[in-house]
């Protein structure tokens, strides 16, 4: 930012003092050049002083570094990258049948189950649930508990959010810089779809290990309304709608409005995942819907001790159905909650940040821990 001062009448010891509110004249993107005259008030004639903000050329709308946007949605793709590689470690179970033989040989089976259940839990979401993992941080810390630096838009829920919302920005498609960096925007977007689409085909494999135990079941039509059509195809239809790289800047607006009212309406990211917490949670006291009257956790446990001999079998197919559909939706739903477009298209979002918003983010994290331990202590029971 550059201040230039020029004043008329002044000595070497006048006091000038000025006090301008901050939101007045300074945000980020809003980058134009302001100016603000000063007078004395009290006598006629006395001293001026004008003062020029200039902002200098940005990069664009959001007045966001490029290397911090670009790396915040590296880490967004490298984060759903981790929740998909802990997905398949979590229902591969190779350690399994070993370690079943093992505790079998030692007679100490109840409780040895229990220890290995637990143990191939936090194997499997290492990467989840905060522990040291190959590739680094965690979902969770990365997505939803990063510190922002000096108080700035810097974690990696705000760079997904600017992302999304410079799609949108008029001012985007303006200059050849700006133009250049959405299609690099563009290009990380792509790897964070292709991470969304290997959790996806992840959540249809569980849907059919579902079936392979139930044909029609009330636990089973609901979990498939919940995520495969108003998380799988409306919501993230809708968001590709807005990503697609092929729009123009004006061929983009109706496919703009149609995710926002989502993202605003009854079936948000936000208010998806806390269904989804309601089927699934161990506490149950987070949001204000706490526990669902119909508690699809219990439901799954029973239909794999009734369709599954051994308790090797039942923790299987558990984690491949019911444990691998619910953290993949939920995890969808975090990611969707970042990107989404909330308030109004000239509400200035990029430079702003919402309490709100942050506090939820942070809950959902929690909510998403809390869901991996209820799932842990639902493989106790499946003896």
């Amino acid at each position: 930012i550059k201040v230039t001062l020029h004043d008329t009448d002044f000595f070497w010891d006048d006091i000038i003092e000025i006090f301008a509110p901050k939101r007045d004249w300074y945000l980020p993107n809003l980058c134009e050049k302001r100016e603000f005259e000063f007078a004395e008030q009290l006598y006629d004639g006395s001293a001026k002083i004008k003062m020029v903000v200039d902002f200098g050329e940005v990069q664009n709308p959001c007045g966001v570094e490029e290397d911090a946007l670009l790396s915040g949605l590296n880490d967004a793709a490298t984060a759903l990258e981790n929740v998909q590689l802990g997905l398949l470690e979590y229902a591969r179970g190779t350690e399994v049948g070993q370690k079943y033989r093992h505790l079998q040989r030692q007679r100490q089976a109840t409780t040895q189950r229990r220890r290995l259940i637990f143990s191939l839990l936090a194997t499997g979401f290492r990467v989840m649930a905060g522990a040291v993992s190959t590739g680094g941080r965690s979902f969770i810390k990365l997505f939803t508990r990063q510190t922002r630096v000096g108080n700035a838009l810097s974690t990696t829920a705000d760079m997904a959010t600017i992302g999304s919302i410079l799609l949108g920005s008029p001012n985007s498609y303006n200059n050849n810089n700006n133009e250049a960096l959405l299609e690099k925007v563009f290009d990380r977007f792509d790897q964070i779809d292709n991470q969304l689409d290997n959790i996806q085909a992840q959540i249809k494999d569980g849907f059919e290990e579902i079936k392979l135990a139930i044909e029609e079941e009330f636990a089973e039509q609901k979990l498939d309304e919940w995520i495969t059509f108003r998380l799988g195809v409306k919501l993230r239809e809708e968001y590709l709608g807005y990503t697609d790289r092929s729009h123009t800047g004006s061929s983009r607006v109706s496919h703009e409005e149609t995710f926002r009212q989502t993202c605003n309406g009854d079936h948000s990211p936000y208010n998806i995942f806390q269904v989804l917490y309601s089927y699934s949670c161990l506490d149950c006291q987070r949001f204000s819907s706490g526990k669902a009257r119909q508690y699809f956790l219990d439901t799954y446990v029973n239909l794999a001790s009734a369709n599954f001999e051994t308790p090797v079998e039942r923790v299987l197919w558990f984690r491949r159905s019911f444990g691998t559909v619910i953290i993949g939706a939920l995890t969808e739903a975090i990611y969707f909650y970042s990107v989404c477009l909330y308030g109004t298209k000239d509400d200035g979002q990029c430079g702003v940040a919402d309490p709100v918003w942050d506090t939820r983010l942070a809950e959902m994290g929690d909510a998403l821990e809390e869901v991996v331990t209820s799932l842990g202590e639902a493989e106790t029971r499946l003896e």
